[in-house]
């Protein structure tokens, strides 16, 4: 124990647990060394999280600029943002900062940000003679309404695949988790391989993953193609949460 560094140690456990998948194998790595300065620097969790939505917003106004150098750019600090956006948690984990306050800002600054981005997709190609507000909207609906259907997904999900049934203390055996529901316990059992586990997390499109697949397609493919990619695997993981 004497060789070991307790502040790493502090920074790793400072990990959201449950992560998707880009976020624990890319997103978490990279932000290890970013919420290490943030530490030094003295700031606090709600301070990282305007600062994630600055680089957020400046990402959705590169794409509204719509030349080729700008959506890269916007690309990149699409990336940057998010990346800024697992410090400001990192933070409040390490110095146990937490605060209704910070975590309001969290999720609403990260709506704030994807929706604006939307926006900046959706205005970009329109400087160059494409409408697709009318797309962007959709996306838009689409979004919100994945975000309010899986609050409730997660808690029920949660409550039925570890509700234990009351037993009668004479009983010796343990009954264990049962009745969680034909769907669900196969769910859980296809969970335990660590392959199906992450390859659910990926179908489930968190927002790592959503805004991966924005920073890639709009670069290869323009806005059109990173809206209708969002549109449908934020459909495929609508059904899948159904």
């Amino acid at each position: 124990l004497a060789g070991l560094d307790g502040e790493r140690v502090l920074l790793e456990r400072a990990n959201r647990p449950d992560d998707g998948f880009y976020s624990t194998f890319v997103l978490r790595r990279l932000s290890k060394p970013v919420t290490a300065a943030a530490l030094r620097l003295g700031l606090s969790p709600n301070q990282v999280s305007l600062l994630s939505l600055a680089v957020g917003l400046a990402a959705a106004a590169l794409f509204w600029v719509a030349s080729g150098w700008a959506v890269a750019l916007g690309a990149v600090l699409l990336q940057v943002s998010i990346v800024v956006d697992c410090v400001d948690g990192e933070v409040a984990r390490y110095t146990r900062r937490f605060s209704d306050l910070g975590a309001w800002l969290d999720a609403s600054t990260d709506r704030v940000k994807e929706y604006a981005v939307y926006a900046g997709l959706a205005a970009g190609a329109g400087r160059t003679g494409t409408d697709l507000w009318l797309l962007a909207a959709v996306v838009m609906t689409m979004q919100t309404t994945r975000h309010m259907w899986d609050y409730d997904f997660q808690r029920v999900q949660r409550v039925r695949e570890t509700w234990v049934p009351a037993r009668a203390l004479d009983v010796r055996a343990d009954g264990g988790v049962r009745d969680a529901g034909a769907a669900l316990e196969l769910s859980a059992r296809l969970s335990e391989r660590p392959s199906v586990g992450w390859a659910k997390k990926v179908v489930h499109m968190p927002i790592g993953e959503r805004w991966l697949l924005i920073s890639v397609a709009v670069v290869v493919g323009g806005p059109r193609w990173a809206l209708l990619g969002l549109l449908a695997l934020g459909l495929l993981a609508l059904l899948y949460s159904s």
